[in-house]
């Protein structure tokens, strides 16, 4: 117990406490850095989701007039929203930090034993899990209270069971991500056969939970919750478990879903410890002989250093699907979107429709956040990068060229094919290709600018950055609140009786003067923040 807890103290000051290298000045000692921006950022995450889960409960009191049933439906669903968004996320991660981990020689060289390590790793990741369900879980229950008015064993049991739900998703994700790498060791392109495999994994739970949203029972608010319980109820045991545990007070139902959550973190830790050394060897991808071939010309500088970054990009398939998982949402939505009518025929919602889709396009390609760890993942190469014969504008330019070419040609075919699809008209085509095209440049220099003022080199896992790290968090959630914002005020300016077109202009000059401001920003301060940074 004492060496699993220094280690998952070290793990643990590895993610949130080491962060930028700084000289001691005057005889002040060095310190740790502080944890209050992503705490607070945090808190304003919670904020959001309990804003959401507000209305969503107003909702269902009005339409329920005293039937509970339906209330007590929502915190079951919001619970199972958190597990899904754990397998999808902590997929991609378990790979790094488990199967092919950088630190495998390191801890290995220790005299502890290999359960120790692996408990020690999947406590981290739990941990790092745990803070995203707490800020979806903890506004509904109090909501929740506040509309139904539960018996006391309600909190007893639903604030208790939060602290086991990410439990079983990890052991989920770490037996598909066992799965995946051991199946693309077997392959020459180890990293693009993974990526492929959570790619098509990710497309499939996406669309098993739209699936089952889609067919459950029509009507009010209330039913539909019930039925999408139900559905998920019937092959996904633990969440019934949960549900009858926090409903009915029953402390059977509690301890059944404790103990298996438990069993099951032991599991991973003991069968994952048993044959950690034998799974660093199966998993690694095989050494393959090239054969190198030197350059007739130059492709320039730009061109060499976006190369830089997309090899690095591609290098680990745990940063590759974190990166750029917004481009993939980005696709399914409009998949989606092209062969659904949500509109259910009616002439109204159409346009609705017409308008929301550009802000969701915008919302999935503010959600591409290479840039917001590029620096960061420099490294111990970073001094290298900086002492290069090339100036900081150019260096930083190639990351935002970069960021653009991976999005723009995704956002340009989504829009014209759902737009033709939907057959929308011209002002609406534009607008789901510049309003999303302006979001992704816009967060893609937002997230430049944020790492390379929060920047952190001496992680021992991509785990780390791509995470856990402030750049990431801003980004995503700033990215979602700056489209989501605008979406709700272009609906509200058209159920006012304002154009659909004019409507949409006014947003597409807004979004482009704000891209046009975010690169003057980055040429004013880029070069700068660039020469402060010290290794």
């Amino acid at each position: 117990m004492r060496q699993f807890l220094m280690l998952y103290k070290a793990q643990l000051s590895a993610m949130f406490w080491s962060g930028n290298k700084k000289t001691a000045k005057k005889g002040k000692s060095l310190r740790p850095r502080s944890m209050a921006g992503q705490a607070l950022l945090w808190v304003f995450v919670m904020a959001l989701m309990g804003v959401y889960e507000f209305i969503f409960m107003s909702l269902l009191a009005a339409e329920s007039q005293g039937d509970t049933a339906a209330l007590a439906s929502f915190p079951a669903l919001v619970a199972f929203a958190s597990m899904l968004l754990t397998v999808i996320t902590t997929v991609s991660y378990a790979k790094t930090l488990l199967y092919e981990a950088k630190d495998y020689e390191l801890l290995f060289s220790l005299p502890i034993s290999g359960g120790v390590i692996v408990a020690a790793k999947i406590a981290t990741l739990y941990t790092l899990d745990l803070i995203f369900s707490l800020a979806m879980m903890l506004p509904c229950g109090v909501f929740y209270g506040l509309f139904a008015a539960p018996s006391v064993t309600f909190y007893l049991f639903y604030f208790l069971l939060i602290l086991f739900v990410p439990l079983i998703p990890i052991l989920v994700a770490c037996v598909v991500s066992a799965l995946f790498s051991l199946i693309a060791s077997r392959f020459r392109r180890t990293q693009m056969i993974t990526i492929v495999l959570y790619a098509i994994f990710l497309c499939g739970v996406m669309s098993i939970s739209f699936t089952m949203s889609s067919t459950t029972e029509e009507g009010l608010i209330g039913e539909m919750f019930m039925g999408a319980l139900a559905s998920v109820t019937a092959w996904y045991p633990p969440l019934a478990w949960f549900y009858e545990a926090t409903v009915s007070g029953s402390a059977l139902w509690a301890l059944l879903f404790v103990g298996v959550s438990l069993a099951c973190f032991a599991l991973v830790a003991l069968v994952i410890g048993k044959f950690y050394g034998r799974f660093q060897e199966i998993f690694r991808p095989r050494a393959v002989r090239r054969k190198y071939k030197a350059a007739e010309k130059s492709s320039g500088v730009m061109v060499a250093l976006m190369k830089k970054d997309w090899k690095r990009l591609c290098s680990s398939a745990g940063i590759f699907m974190n990166q750029l998982v917004g481009l993939l949402m980005l696709v399914f939505f409009a998949v989606i979107f092209g062969v659904t009518d949500l509109a259910g025929g009616e002439e109204e919602a159409a346009e609705i429709m017409g308008v929301l889709f550009p802000f969701i396009f915008a919302m999935a390609a503010s959600m591409v956040m290479d840039t917001s760890t590029s620096i960061s993942l420099e490294g111990k190469t970073f001094p290298l990068i900086k002492s290069l014969p090339i100036s900081p504008k150019t260096y930083l330019n190639s990351k935002i060229m970069l960021h653009m070419t991976l999005c723009a040609p995704v956002i340009t075919l989504c829009g014209i094919g759902v737009s033709i699809a939907k057959g929308l008209s011209v002002v609406n085509l534009i607008a789901c290709v510049v309003i999303p095209l302006c979001y992704a440049y816009s967060s893609g220099v937002i997230g430049l600018l944020i790492n390379l003022k929060k920047y952190k080199f001496d992680w021992t896992s991509e785990l780390m950055v791509a995470k856990n790290s402030l750049p990431v968090m801003l980004a995503t959630f700033g990215g979602m609140i700056l489209s989501l914002v605008p979406m709700g005020i272009a609906i509200a300016l058209c159920g006012s009786g304002f154009p659909v077109s004019a409507v949409l202009i006014f947003f597409m000059a807004l979004a482009v003067t704000v891209a046009v401001l975010m690169g003057v920003i980055l040429n004013a301060l880029g070069e700068n923040l660039f020469m402060k940074i010290e290794y």
